[in-house]
C-alpha cells in the first residue's frame, strides 16, 4: 500500500517601493553658481515576485523662498544624473538603464532608471546628483524645493 501527500508552496507577492535615504544637505553659494546636491543611495525594492518591468521617475518643484521681492529659482534647466558605474542590480534584471534628466518646467515627471527582463524579487541601488544653476539676480536667503522619486 502507498500513501501520497502533496506539498504545496504558495509564493506571495509583495510590493514595489523606493527609498532615497537621507535628506539632501544644504548648499551655500553665491548667485551665478551651480548648486549640486548628492544623493548617495537611492534604492528600488521589488518584492512582487513577478516579471513586470519597472521605471523610476523624478520631479522637482521650483526653489521658493520667503525673502521679500525674491523670485523663485526655477526647476527648468536643473539636472538629475545617475553617477556612472553606481547602478547596481541584485536578483534577475536583464536590462537596468539610466538616463540623465533635464527639467524644462516645474513638476515635470521624467524617467530616470528602468528595469526590464525582471524575474522574481529584485533590487537596484544607485547614487545620483541634482544640479541647479542659481541665477545672478537671486537675493540672499534660503530657497527650498521638493525632489520626488516615484516607481511604477
Amino acid at each position: 500500500m502507498e500513501q501520497v501527500t502533496d506539498a504545496i508552496i504558495q509564493v506571495e507577492p509583495g510590493a514595489l517601493g523606493i527609498d532615497v535615504g537621507e535628506p539632501l544637505a544644504t548648499v551655500e553659494l553665491k548667485p551665478g553658481e551651480e548648486a549640486t546636491f548628492a544623493l548617495p543611495k537611492v534604492t528600488v525594492t521589488d518584492t512582487r515576485a513577478g516579471t513586470a518591468s519597472w521605471a523610476t521617475h523624478v520631479s522637482l518643484t521650483n526653489f521658493n523662498t520667503e525673502v521679500l521681492d525674491a523670485k523663485p529659482i526655477t526647476a527648468a534647466g536643473a539636472t538629475y544624473t545617475v553617477t556612472p558605474d553606481s547602478l547596481v542590480p541584485t536578483g534577475i534584471i536583464d536590462d537596468l538603464t539610466s538616463a540623465d534628466v533635464t527639467w524644462t518646467a516645474e513638476g515635470e515627471e521624467l524617467q530616470a532608471v528602468t528595469a526590464a527582463g525582471v524575474e522574481g524579487n529584485n533590487t537596484a541601488i544607485w547614487a545620483a546628483s541634482l544640479a541647479v544653476i542659481v541665477p545672478d539676480a537671486a537675493l540672499a536667503g534660503a530657497y527650498s524645493a521638493t525632489l520626488t522619486h516615484s516607481v511604477l
